[in-house]
């Protein structure tokens, strides 16, 4: 049985897949457009020349998971990155959360704890234990 039922009657077609999934791909990537606050399915869908359906079908199919849960992964794994950089060692929790996508930092901690076990606090934490 095919894992992805809810999407037999889709029209949309394996290369049409594959040429969305690269230019969301480029858009996360290159464009980092996950860092951009009120950033919606909708929205996604439009900079991409598309419908909310069929993006939100091939970050099913390709990533598992839902259009919230891909861009916090993308948004913790951006916090971590900045967590760990030097250059920003003197930013606050709270800009950290801002300039990674987040709009709270009740939501970037939530997220965070969600995709990585620990706050980010325990991470940096942890982070500084492995490098002192």
């Amino acid at each position: 049985m095919d894992k992805h039922k809810k999407y037999n009657k889709s029209s949309l077609t394996k290369a049409k897949k594959q040429e969305l999934l690269n230019h969301l791909e480029a858009l996360m990537q290159k464009e980092k457009i996950y860092k951009q606050h009120g950033l919606t399915l909708n929205l996604l869908a439009s900079l991409l020349n598309t419908n909310r359906t069929y993006i939100s079908q091939v970050i099913n199919e390709f990533h598992k998971m839902t259009f919230n849960n891909f861009i916090n992964e993308l948004r913790v794994a951006e916090a971590q990155n900045l967590l760990t950089d030097s250059k920003h060692k003197n930013m606050t929790y709270e800009g950290i959360a801002h300039e990674s996508g987040f709009k709270s930092r009740s939501a970037f901690n939530e997220a965070f704890k969600k995709i990585t076990g620990m706050t980010p606090s325990e991470y940096l934490d942890k982070i500084i234990q492995k490098t002192g």
